[in-house]
């Protein structure tokens, strides 16, 4: 997975109450990415890392040690560890600015929307407008199809009083060709913690077995919750599987771990309902319904083809997986079961 490092999970704190949650979180990340073999990369901005150093913010050795002397002596740190770990990922990083040339728009910074609002607040002013403008050019290039980077990017963070999922951007752009204005809008996928980045591979049978699919996703998002909301029974629809063969992503296990996890964060309430991300299926109009089970459509990605997960929600909050879908298409197979059931014959 291509994740967006939040300035804030490296820039070094100015207040000490946060210099071991900080240094924690920094060098979990920091593991994570970089053990030789891992199928995640971090990818940062040189407008952020340019920052970070005018806002004397910039996780040098200086400043480490700097935070390590004013932290209690029994909460030291092994910031020396963690300093090497930090200039291997940080000295000939991967940058997004690389990706993409000519963007060719005109936009002001400070009227770029980041919402949640506390992903820009709690950054020193001039890291959080670079912040801004690296996500511009994650959507400019998203929206370019640039590079395959920007059509499957997540953003790493540390949580601080939020529990949206998501990161929406907008802005209104110029083009400087034409002088037509118009609104550029894009969202991701936000990851709390590196201990969610559960490989494919951990998933048994993923296509086969939605159950335990379902179990093992659900156990890497919320490792860390002392008390983790409750995931309703899910079950799999037979057609879900044709979907799966028909579509041939049974061979693509990067975005069968996708749907699985948007579908745990969906159901556990992380990405609410009643959302342009997740909502009731609609047809000619009208809530698809039968009885008491409502369908729903959840939002997987954007890039073409535009995957989306379709499901049955039952009044005793149960949930049938009845498939993923492409982006223009409403259909979904009839319920298993019926409400209230039938009586026995």
């Amino acid at each position: 997975m291509n994740i967006i490092l939040d300035p804030y999970v490296l820039a070094v704190p100015d207040r000490v109450e946060r210099a071991e949650a900080y240094l924690e979180t920094l060098n979990t990340w920091l593991r994570a990415v970089g053990e030789e073999g891992s199928a995640h990369h971090l990818w940062l901005s040189q407008q952020a890392l340019y920052a970070m150093f005018d806002a004397h913010c910039y996780p040098s050795w200086d400043a480490l040690m700097q935070l390590e002397e004013r932290m209690p002596p029994d909460k030291a740190y092994n910031v020396c560890t963690l300093f090497r770990a930090c200039q291997a990922q940080l000295t000939t990083p991967p940058l997004l600015d690389d990706l993409i040339h000519n963007q060719r728009l005109f936009y002001e910074t400070e009227q770029v929307m980041v919402l949640p609002a506390v992903i820009a607040a709690r950054l020193p002013e001039g890291v959080a407008q670079a912040l801004r403008d690296t996500l511009v050019l994650a959507a400019i290039g998203h929206e370019a199809h640039a590079h395959t980077v920007f059509e499957e990017l997540a953003f790493g963070t540390a949580p601080d009083d939020f529990e949206e999922r998501v990161l929406n951007l907008a802005f209104d752009a110029q083009d400087i060709e034409t002088q037509q204005t118009r609104t550029v809008e894009q969202a991701w996928e936000m990851l709390f913690s590196p201990e969610e980045l559960v490989q494919a591979d951990d998933l048994p049978s993923i296509w086969q077995d939605t159950p335990a699919a379902m179990r093992c996703v659900y156990k890497a998002i919320f490792a860390a919750n002392s008390t983790p909301p409750t995931c309703p029974t899910v079950v799999s629809h037979p057609d879900s599987h044709q979907h799966i063969m028909t579509f041939g992503v049974n061979r693509q296990e990067a975005l069968l771990f996708k749907v699985f996890r948007k579908l745990a964060l969906a159901l556990t309430g992380a990405i609410p309902r009643n959302t342009q991300y997740h909502h009731t299926l609609h047809h000619n109009g009208q809530s698809v319904q039968r009885g008491g089970i409502s369908a729903w459509r959840l939002w997987v990605q954007d890039s073409s083809p535009g995957w989306r997960v379709h499901y049955w929600l039952y009044p005793d909050n149960s949930v049938e997986f009845a498939g993923f879908v492409k982006h223009n298409d409403y259909s979904i197979a009839e319920p298993l079961r019926t409400f209230p059931p039938s009586p026995p014959k």
